[in-house]
């Protein structure tokens, strides 16, 4: 709102200009990316075409979920914090099965830092071919 005390900035983050439902916005001390989906520079989906083969071990969720770890990695480096400056991360998953992959990949990078998640099935089909998980992130930059 007009004289509000904290100010809207659009934060430029190198990601393909697809993998994100808009811009990515500090407003304070927060930073939200808008929708991150595991689109690739070339547009495609990572593991979209072998996921269904291997859906008992996760792999459609593994490997969107590395690819969107990424992502925010990339927003908190443009921010200028760790990946631990995550305080929400929020999963929108089209089968609520491949969340063992997302989560695997969160512990594949991050160990055992906490990680800070909800999780909610969708109707599906998420708006590209193959895509199993969209990520939202709240950020902490303060």
């Amino acid at each position: 709102k007009n004289g509000a005390a904290r100010r809207k900035q659009v934060v430029d983050v190198d990601i393909p200009a697809l993998a994100s439902y808009g811009p990515c916005v500090r407003a304070g001390e927060l930073v939200f990316p808008s929708g991150l989906m595991a689109l690739s520079r070339d547009g495609r989906v990572p593991a979209a075409d072998d996921a269904a083969a291997f859906d008992a071990i996760g792999l459609a969720g593994q490997a969107q979920g590395a690819l969107i770890h990424s992502y925010a990695e990339a927003v908190c480096k443009a921010v200028g914090v760790p990946m631990g400056n995550v305080v929400r991360a929020q999963y929108f998953l089209t089968d609520i099965r491949d969340f063992a992959g997302v989560a695997a990949a969160w512990s594949d990078r991050y160990g055992k830092q906490p990680h800070p998640f909800a999780t909610v099935q969708v109707p599906g089909p998420l708006p590209s071919s193959g895509a199993a998980v969209i990520g939202d992130f709240w950020i902490y930059a303060g």
